[in-house]
């Protein structure tokens, strides 16, 4: 398993350094006040069986929730969908595999009025089947929250006994939106969750820690750079690899 958590700071003049610590294989935040994204990149090996069944019978799965609860959007994280549950679904070669209502009603409970993907899910146009990069078709519900989706991982998911799985699973209750992403040529499942701000405090203090060696946690802590030009992106702070790098280590890209 790949983590990736990134910390854009909301206002660099707020932000030192000391504000970050590093203890072995653990990274501390202080008070950071910030936006927050973190991205977990699961091969299908790491999977249930039953859920690595289920996808690989489809060419690609594409989920994003978004919450009905108004938010600040941060760059780069600015894209923005109407609230609840959209399903992007392409099935395997010539319609094969089975019916992706089963696991999103099992995942997003039953309350989703997804009987059958041919039924329930619009088509959507595809001009070349040959070079086509979209999903073929499209399923809208409104979920208010994502309570169902953190049992399902607190049950299926998260190691028996792994209190830290079982909490950063309910850290999801607070999240702005999610992005759930799976295709047949990467044969990964990548997670993002991105949330506007802390749940109970106006800034970030918490502790990661690094699970185990067969893991990878990077942590970015960044400030938006002005830029004179609006297609230029540039970032500037902290990158920290857990369990490799002893204090932060001073990054800029663009």
């Amino acid at each position: 398993m790949k983590q990736r958590i990134t910390y854009i700071v909301q206002n660099p003049d707020d932000f030192n350094p000391e504000q970050l610590s590093i203890k072995d294989t653990d990274l501390t935040l202080n008070g950071v006040g910030a936006a927050k994204e973190h991205r977990i990149t699961l091969g299908l090996s790491e999977l249930p069986k039953e859920l690595q069944k289920s996808l690989q019978q489809w060419h690609e799965l594409h989920i994003r929730w978004a919450s009905e609860t108004y938010y600040i959007a941060s760059a780069p994280f600015t894209s923005r969908v109407s609230p609840g549950l959209h399903v992007f679904f392409t099935p395997g070669k010539e319609g094969s595999g089975g019916d992706p209502c089963l696991l999103l009603k099992e995942v997003f409970g039953d309350v989703l009025k997804c009987s059958d993907a041919k039924e329930s899910f619009i088509k959507l146009p595809v001009l070349s089947e040959r070079f086509s990069m979209s999903a073929s078709s499209e399923y809208y519900a409104y979920v208010p929250a994502l309570s169902n989706l953190v049992s399902y991982i607190q049950e299926n998911l998260s190691p028996t006994g792994s209190t830290s799985g079982k909490v950063a699973a309910e850290s999801l209750l607070s999240a702005s939106y999610l992005d759930i992403d799976y295709d047949t040529i990467s044969h990964a499942i990548i997670v993002n969750a991105f949330f506007s701000e802390p749940k109970t405090a106006s800034t970030w203090t918490e502790t990661i820690s690094l699970a185990s060696k067969e893991e990878t946690i990077e942590i970015g802590v960044l400030n938006h750079e002005p830029n004179p030009d609006p297609e230029d992106v540039a970032f500037s702070g902290f990158l920290t690899v857990l369990g490799q790098d002893s204090i932060p280590k001073p990054t800029r890209f663009q």
